[in-house]
């Protein structure tokens, strides 16, 4: 009839489509169905969608089993077979939400109601898990450009303590090992892996305004006067003004340290006599690692000090030089604990992300 038609109309006629063809298969009720999810979500594959009937044989009904089979496959399209009312839209609506992925399909129906909703919503299934590829496809994009401006990021870092160290009689191992310290602390008293980072990457600027200061007060090998002390002392606000000005949030970060790591928590430090609470919790943490590397570790004048005898020294220091909560968590051996004791200490320290902070005094 298609040729003839073509040849007394001289119409061209469009071949026929190909019949959907979909993969099938059936349960007797609500728990069965779910065991078929189960299977085939265990070996990588996914169902289009689902027809559920609202009345079964006894079990679950059809709102229930749409709630197990969602807790198992939560994209799963659905479609409501039924021919009672004892739940409204807005009932069903309220109960399960996500209306974009339910319709209902009121008996009697025929099989040519069924092929369209088939067809319509295992097309929306196809396109949203090409949507889902490319959304994870850019994830992935973005993740490998983030590791590469953060370790971009640490080069430059990495230059400016190697410059601030160069005419200084510090090791590079030493500046390493403050931010790795700081960092340890910073989780002990609850901060997260984030902000401990943070830490960890703005720790070792903590003397980069060193590079300001003449050599013949930096590299004196005796007792500085207190002429060269007071010079020695503007390294903080040297390294503060350098650091200054950026947007990066550890840069913000490195300044607050800079110039706030020598204030005391008695308030007898410098450049600025803070006190307690005063002293930027960041700065508070860098003084601790500061002091406890420098005296594990031996110098040209006396060896490495012994663990127990470094944490006895910082013991005294506490409530006077040292922030007393962090000397208790030095002394438990930087513990990392993630139970009750973080919560309460992160009471304390406030809820808010580091870099919230960061910038207070250098803005």
């Amino acid at each position: 009839m298609s040729d003839l038609e073509s040849q007394v109309f001289g119409e061209a006629q469009s071949p026929p489509q190909a019949a959907t063809h979909w993969e099938l298969d059936h349960a007797f009720q609500g728990a069965e169905a779910v065991e078929l999810l189960q299977r085939i979500t265990a070996i990588g594959d996914a169902y289009d969608l689902a027809f559920v009937d609202m009345r079964m044989p006894p079990g679950w009904d059809g709102l229930q089993t749409i709630e197990k089979l969602w807790q198992v496959q939560p994209q799963l399209q659905v479609v409501i077979c039924t021919a009672w009312s004892d739940y409204s839209w807005q009932e069903i609506d309220a109960r399960l939400g996500r209306s974009d992925q339910l319709l209902i399909l009121k008996k009697p129906f025929d099989a040519a109601e069924v092929a369209q909703m088939a067809s319509t919503l295992s097309e929306k299934h196809r396109l949203q898990q090409i949507q889902l590829d490319y959304t994870r496809e850019l994830e992935k994009q973005v993740r490998v450009r983030t590791a590469e401006v953060v370790r971009a990021h640490e080069e430059t870092i990495h230059m400016l303590v190697k410059a601030s160290i160069h005419r200084d009689s510090e090791t590079g191992n030493h500046i390493k090992r403050v931010g790795l310290y700081s960092a340890r602390l910073a989780l002990a008293i609850g901060m997260d892996q984030t902000e401990a980072d943070l830490i960890r990457l703005a720790a070792p600027m903590h003397d980069v305004g060193k590079i300001g200061i003449p050599d013949r007060v930096l590299q004196k090998p005796g007792s500085l006067t207190p002429e060269e002390r007071e010079i020695m002392q503007t390294h903080t606000t040297v390294g503060a003004d350098m650091l200054a000005g950026s947007e990066s949030p550890v840069l913000r970060l490195a300044c607050e340290i800079a110039l706030c790591h020598h204030e005391r928590w008695d308030g007898g430090g410098y450049p600025s006599g803070l006190k307690d609470e005063e002293i930027p919790l960041s700065a508070r943490i860098v003084a601790v690692a500061d002091v406890y590397d420098a005296l594990t570790q031996p110098r040209v004048y006396r060896p490495a000090m012994p663990v127990h005898q470094v944490l006895a020294i910082l013991l005294q220091g506490r409530g006077t030089h040292f922030d007393p909560d962090l000397i208790d968590r030095t002394q438990e051996g930087f513990s990392t604990d993630r139970g009750g004791p973080r919560r309460q200490r992160r009471q304390r320290y406030g809820s808010g992300s580091i870099a919230q902070y960061a910038g207070t005094v250098c803005g």
